[in-house]
């Protein structure tokens, strides 16, 4: 019997810890008008995104102001959602939290200013999301640079002293550049006229290495190497131009010796990139500008 109380207790604890944290979470959020990307469920919007501000909630609910729509019917009600959202920590103000949870829609209402407002069931746990997977972002010139296109290069390998395909620098009107990028793979946006020199062979599955550089501002960049297959293409008769989606399959690594080798991905992701993702992200969800329903 003592075991068995024990354990009850144990559960106990636990479920209130869960709802002492969701609560000093939700508190914070409302605290610092944490700005929530919500994700709605396919067929409800045409909107990928809905930005978003927790303003209120109590033991039921949450209350979200959703800035980015200037008017929402009850056809909202009933559906379910994905939200992302970042915190400063109480007790670490340098240190960031990026967060999650999953809900339901319970009611589509107007603040006395004319906002629109979503009444969500008040989720029952807010989990940690250091970085989403396969989050694509818009690679202009001034996130990624200096582009460098090989066939694939073999182990031990010098890049340097191998003919490249091409060289980028990612701008606008370039022949090669980056339409946008994730942690597991990019799309290329090629001009139709400089196809033939870019890719003289070109079919599903060829596989190439590609060097760019990575940037946060003044904050932090990297160089990355790293090997991708082409999966798929559209050739744009229209903008004359061809867009080439490629995975990434392997990430470059130095032996003692400075020699190249190729480590495959053991998460399909190539390493630190989240970082630079992740940011991006958020810089282009704050960014956000209102749109009509």
């Amino acid at each position: 019997m003592c075991a068995l109380w024990s354990k009850n207790d144990a559960k106990q604890s636990l479920k209130q810890q869960k709802i002492e944290r969701t609560e000093r979470i939700l508190a914070d959020a409302v605290d610092q008008r944490a700005k929530i990307n919500l994700t709605l469920e396919a067929g409800i919007t045409n909107l990928k995104t809905i930005s978003a501000s927790i303003i209120s909630f109590d033991k039921s609910s949450v209350t979200l102001e959703v800035s980015s729509l200037k008017s929402a019917s009850a056809s909202f009600v009933g559906s379910r959602l994905s939200s992302y959202f970042r915190i400063r920590e109480r007790e670490n103000k340098g240190r960031t939290v990026f967060l999650q949870f999953q809900s339901r829609i319970v009611a589509v209402k107007a603040s006395p200013a004319g906002l629109v407002l979503f009444v969500l069931e008040r989720p029952e746990d807010i989990f940690e999301a250091q970085q989403r997977r396969c989050v694509r972002v818009e690679a202009s010139e001034s996130r990624v640079s200096d582009l460098t296109l090989w066939r694939e290069l073999p182990p031990k390998a010098v890049a340097n002293e191998r003919t490249p395909l091409a060289t980028s620098t990612n701008a606008p009107d370039s022949d090669l550049r980056l339409a946008n990028l994730s942690t597991t793979g990019l799309r290329f946006v090629v001009k139709n006229a400089a196809m033939g020199a870019i890719f003289p062979e070109l079919r599903k599955g060829s596989c190439f290495t590609l060097r760019f550089k990575a940037k946060l501002e003044e904050e932090l960049e990297q160089d990355f190497l790293v090997n991708a297959v082409l999966r798929n293409g559209f050739n744009d008769l229209e903008k004359k131009e061809t867009s080439l989606g490629f995975e990434f399959t392997a990430e470059a690594v130095y032996d003692d010796e400075g020699q190249l080798r190729w480590e495959p991905l053991r998460t399909g992701e190539v390493s630190n990139l989240g970082v630079f993702i992740l940011k991006w992200n958020l810089q282009d969800f704050y960014n956000e500008q209102r749109v009509d329903e």
